[in-house]
């Protein structure tokens, strides 16, 4: 039996941005989301995503050229104060789950708005406590979504 009784204070994740197309976004502007839950069932949506930054919302303007990637700020999501911490057996038995949701709003260089709009769970892959721990971004719910404004 594989031994996961490591100790986490936090994780700390720096999502990574794509421009897929051929010309510049323009007024992007990025909210992240997140929470701890023992629910089994997926988020509820609509969420509101909140524009103000919290310790639970991250918000960001950037821009990104054509066929380029970028990072935006990091996300720090405790797991406990740092004497404490949480194992990660939690996370591996499926015990608790940590959701990342968020909304891109940005225009193009011919003036159409664009929005999309995703939410992943984070699964966590644990070999043994000499490897490193894999972690997955699952796709969850109906809201991941992508449309064209006006």
């Amino acid at each position: 039996m594989v031994s996961t009784s490591l100790i986490f204070s936090r994780f700390i994740l720096t999502p990574k941005w794509r421009n897929s197309g051929t010309t510049p976004t323009k007024q992007m502007t990025i909210s992240l989301q997140w929470t701890r839950t023992t629910s089994d069932e997926p988020l509820q949506f609509p969420v509101s995503y909140i524009k103000e930054p919290t310790s639970q919302v991250h918000t960001q303007s950037l821009f990104i050229g054509p066929q380029s990637i970028t990072l935006s700020q990091t996300i720090n999501i405790p797991l406990g104060d740092n004497v404490v911490g949480t194992t990660l057996d939690l996370f591996k038995c499926g015990n608790e789950k940590i959701f990342i949701w968020g909304k891109v709003e940005y225009e193009d260089v011919f003036g159409k708005k664009h929005v999309s709009e995703s939410c992943y769970y984070l699964q966590f892959i644990i070999n043994s406590i000499y490897e490193p721990i894999l972690i997955n971004y699952i796709q969850s719910g109906s809201q991941n979504s992508y449309r064209e404004i006006g």
